[in-house]
């Protein structure tokens, strides 16, 4: 059995990717077969190698989403999970490298689907839309 730690910066940082309440943890332990111990600004997973290196990664790009703007709700938690198990990480980075701005005042808007992202005019209107 292999664990690795993560330790966050702040704890608005440890509720966004976990969840309140930590909602989020038990759905990724389930996902990948693995125990997921969260105190104040860390986390603890254990589990088989691999596994562990996945949501590892997993949570790294949650936090990576996050600090770029993304507003990490229970659809893009799934998704993520779902994608990772998928193994298409890769494409899960590109997801949250979409930014796109609006206007002043209003957060930014970011594909929610792999199919937004290949589809420039979906681009093309939210920024018309603004």
């Amino acid at each position: 059995m292999t664990e690795a730690s993560i330790h966050f910066n702040s704890a608005r940082e440890a509720q966004d990717v976990c969840g309140r309440h930590d909602e989020w943890l038990p759905c990724i332990e389930e996902a990948f077969g693995v125990r997921i111990v969260s105190r104040d600004l860390w986390l603890r997973i254990e589990g088989d190698e691999s596994a562990v290196q996945t949501v590892e990664r997993l949570v790294n790009a949650l936090r990576k989403a996050r600090n770029a703007g993304a507003l990490l709700r229970e659809h893009s938690v799934l998704f993520a999970i779902q994608t990772f198990k998928e193994g298409r990480e890769n494409d899960f980075s590109k997801l949250y490298s979409c930014r796109i701005d609006v206007c002043p005042g209003k957060p930014p808007v970011f594909p929610r689907t792999f199919g937004q992202i290949a589809s420039k005019p979906y681009e093309a209107a939210i920024s018309r839309s603004e």
